[in-house]
């Protein structure tokens, strides 16, 4: 049955519409969940250079949100873990209700977790703070994303497990269907 010219014209502009807008949210990018995030000796997080494990870094100068340095070589801890975001970032927002859990689960192992804003827009990290309710939560600000250029974050929300010593134990990204691997870098050093 041959199909009438009108509903060609609007199957196609239907058609379309719906491959503009995926391609616009990003859709077509998606990873399956079952492919792997993390990093190994061998390649980066989902093709995205970084950071590898068993690197080392250097503590880079970071502030907290009153301005002051935080002293992160004089902490107590013996691991950190850095949370990479910006309040543009709807992974971040995401991820964001789960990050006073992740501080929870993560204190008993002797590891502070700092949220680092890679963005330059107070305001809008104001408003993050006060939507998801992080104000109870270690924020550092990264001075026009030199933090992140200096630890290589080329994608947001990221996290880095790093030893106080500066070797780097794990990386990976975010979107709450990943969440960090708690127990597996416990006693990782």
């Amino acid at each position: 049955m041959p199909v009438k010219p009108q509903l060609r014209m609007v199957l196609s502009i239907v058609v379309f519409v719906m491959a503009a807008a995926l391609t616009y949210l990003g859709v077509t990018q998606w990873r399956p969940r079952a492919e792997s995030q993390t990093t190994r000796a061998d390649d980066t997080i989902a093709g995205i250079d970084g950071l590898r494990e068993g690197e080392s870094v250097s503590f880079p100068e970071m502030r907290t949100l009153s301005g002051e340095p935080a002293a992160l070589g004089n902490a107590a801890a013996e691991k950190f873990l850095f949370v990479f975001f910006t309040p543009s970032c709807e992974g971040c927002s995401l991820d964001a209700t789960l990050w006073k859990s992740l501080n929870a689960q993560w204190a008993h192992r002797s590891t502070m977790v700092y949220l680092i804003d890679v963005g330059n827009d107070r305001a809008a990290l104001d408003k993050f703070i006060e939507a998801y309710d992080l104000a109870s939560l270690p924020i550092l600000v990264s001075e026009a994303g030199s933090v992140g250029q200096m630890l290589r974050v080329n994608i947001v929300p990221q996290y880095l497990l790093i030893a106080k010593s500066g070797k780097v134990l794990h990386r990976w990204d975010g979107v709450q269907s990943n969440k960090p691997p708690l127990v597996a870098y416990e006693n990782k050093d």
